[in-house]
């Protein structure tokens, strides 16, 4: 049996922290609940707002995904995509929950279902996947191919995950190749081309990173042209 592959496992982890650093931005300001508020859960829907659910929804399916994928090697895929979605479920409640001490965020059952909505759709994806052994081999031959193996490599491949993810919402700045400047500084073209800058400087760096995994070098022009298109 091949060695295991760490990659479901960083996935699981550091995708877990970004969405707690996601859900309970800015960390600040904490107040108890006015007395009398009901738990979320019992309150009244919110209004239906189709982006935030869609953005709920992108945002946990990737955590579904890797959590199926870390354990559906020692427990029957079906029972690791239930488990999977039972985590990511107990997950986002105690977000929405701790948000109800953060008067600048709402806690929404709306929310909620769309995020275990989003966890249930990666970890259907990844039982689909894990279930077809032939899909699995080839997944993990053109992995071992393109890429530098072991754990170092795995933790360069969760690192670049992030990044992707990250720019479902570009207001969140950590690994952020976006720029949104407010009024009072778009009208100065010295702080939008500083900025431009910035952003042009942050992607080269991530497509330097990118050519340090790639066991070839000769596919960084593809690759690189992925991303941008990407």
């Amino acid at each position: 049996m091949p060695p295991r592959s760490t990659l479901p496992h960083f996935l699981t982890a550091l995708y877990a922290l970004l969405i707690v650093h996601a859900s309970l931005q800015p960390f600040a300001g904490w107040l108890p609940p006015v007395p009398g508020t009901p738990f979320f859960l019992r309150a009244p829907w919110p209004r239906f707002n189709l982006p935030d659910v869609i953005i709920n929804v992108l945002a946990y399916a990737p955590l579904g995904l890797a959590a199926t994928w870390m354990s559906g090697r020692d427990a029957s895929v079906g029972r690791a995509a239930l488990r999977a979605i039972a985590w990511c479920a107990l997950l986002s409640l105690a977000m929405e929950w701790a948000q109800m001490y953060l008067p600048v965020r709402r806690a929404s059952t709306i929310d909620w279902l769309a995020n275990v909505s989003g966890a249930a759709i990666g970890a259907c994806l990844a039982a689909s996947i894990m279930s077809r052994p032939h899909w699995r081999r080839r997944l993990r031959r053109w992995r071992e191919e393109a890429f530098l193996g072991g754990r170092l490599g795995d933790f360069g491949l969760t690192l670049l995950v992030l990044w992707w993810v990250m720019h479902v919402n570009p207001a969140i700045a950590l690994f952020a190749a976006t720029f949104q400047p407010d009024v009072a500084v778009a009208i100065d073209q010295a702080t939008v081309l500083l900025e431009a800058a910035q952003t042009g400087l942050n992607f080269l760096g991530v497509l330097l990173f990118v050519a340090l995994l790639l066991r070839r070098r000769e596919y960084f022009g593809v690759v690189a042209v992925l991303f941008i298109g990407g």
